[in-house]
């Protein structure tokens, strides 16, 4: 068993996504526009705050299934599948573009300590399989319509062929592209 502290980091951020359809980022400022401790800086698709340095994003872009939710009271997050599946995609976008090898490392520490605090769940290829499905519709529709700089939606081709050699290097990876048609989204 490995030590939990070896996968520790401070969090960099909080995601935050808001589930209402009517609720856009001009109501979310409005909303916030009193609070002295928030430092607002906006994007096109989410709002960005800051508070002593920890970067706060509210998404009103982003579209989750609710089989991906798990509900605490007030307090919806998504669930380990998800979870897995965000992390995957997050590190195929940066190793695909190249950029930022301090976030792709942050990742990989990610995806770490989320396998050491939850082993069979990664076990189960198809539950991550299918929020990693969803992931990626949700992303791409996000990125293709909204002008991010940089994302991985331009050369969908080339890109195509570099996940699928990034499949077939890593036996893992391999089994999730078994167990789905997961190259016919991209």
């Amino acid at each position: 068993m490995c030590n939990i502290n070896l996968f520790w980091r401070a969090a960099n951020d909080i995601d935050l996504i808001i589930l209402d359809y009517d609720y856009n980022n001009k109501k979310i400022e409005k909303s916030f526009e009193n609070q002295r401790f928030l430092k607002l800086i906006s994007e096109f698709s989410y709002i960005n705050y800051k508070i002593q340095d920890i970067s706060i994003e509210i998404l009103t872009t982003k579209f989750i299934p609710y089989t991906h939710i798990n509900k605490h009271n007030l307090i919806w997050t998504c669930n380990i599948y998800w979870q897995i599946a965000m992390k995957i995609f997050q590190l195929i976008e940066y190793v695909l573009t190249r950029t930022d090898n301090k976030k792709t490392i942050e990742i990989i520490i990610d995806l770490m300590w989320i396998y050491n605090m939850h082993t069979k769940n990664f076990k189960r290829i198809k539950k991550i399989n299918n929020a990693l499905n969803y992931l990626l519709l949700s992303n791409f529709f996000v990125y293709y319509y909204l002008p991010y700089k940089g994302r991985i939606t331009n050369n969908l081709e080339q890109i195509n062929e570099k996940i699928k050699q990034i499949f077939i290097k890593n036996n893992w990876l391999n089994n999730l592209d078994k167990n789905s048609m997961i190259f016919s989204l991209i």
